[in-house]
């Protein structure tokens, strides 16, 4: 189950699901296509027990003009995909604030479904791994272990993807570390996505369900 940093963490997971069995449908879940949130983030909404309130949102444009994108406040993630948000409404404060309001009765029943649906995966499903991409401090990895054992009464493993030169890793028990190398994709359409050769080989040893 993705928990961040990227998209490609929920496309890399869906797409080496789908490649061992033909017939496996990869569920849409609360974190799946977030951006910028980080560990704190998570945590932020587990927290919460991954309930939205409209009067927690702006926009944001993570310091680019002309690119204003709906920002949950509390826990700092960007949702691209949601609340209309689109390259025409992104270029105005004005019109993106406008295209958040309209749609966000949907978003929030949207987002209540992911949320519960989530929940239940983690309470439930007996072996789970969560998947982050990126940097994971030490203070923050520990605090999220924490609040999930807590909340749902067992230990969960994380697996930190990171490129090498970018990401450091977690020194922690029940942190699983993998490498990756997407330099074979950077400047291209589809560099988000991340290098499938290089997800494969780093996650060959992982079992999936």
């Amino acid at each position: 189950m993705s928990i961040g940093s990227a998209c490609r963490t929920r496309h890399q997971i869906a797409r080496i699901q789908k490649m061992r069995n033909a017939e496996h449908k990869q569920p849409t879940l609360f974190f799946d296509w977030l951006m910028s949130g980080g560990l704190s983030g998570v945590i932020d909404i587990i927290q919460r027990n991954f309930t939205l309130h409209p009067s927690d949102f702006s926009v944001d444009t993570m310091g680019r003009p002309e690119n204003h994108i709906p920002l949950h406040k509390p826990s700092g993630f960007r949702f691209l995909h949601d609340l209309g948000c689109s390259a025409e409404s992104r270029k105005s404060e004005a019109t993106a604030l406008e295209v958040m309001h309209k749609n966000m009765d949907e978003f929030l029943s949207k987002y209540e479904y992911l949320g519960k649906r989530t929940d239940e995966y983690l309470r439930n499903i007996e072996s789970i791994g969560l998947v982050y991409y990126g940097n994971m401090n030490q203070k923050n990895t520990e605090k999220l272990l924490f609040i999930l054992k807590e909340k749902y009464s067992r230990d969960f493993e994380i697996i930190q993807v990171m490129e090498e030169g970018k990401h450091a890793p977690v020194n922690l028990p029940g942190i699983t570390h993998l490498f990756v190398n997407n330099s074979s994709v950077q400047g291209a359409a589809n560099e988000w996505m991340g290098a499938d050769a290089s997800w494969d080989e780093a996650f060959k040893n992982i079992k999936t369900r």
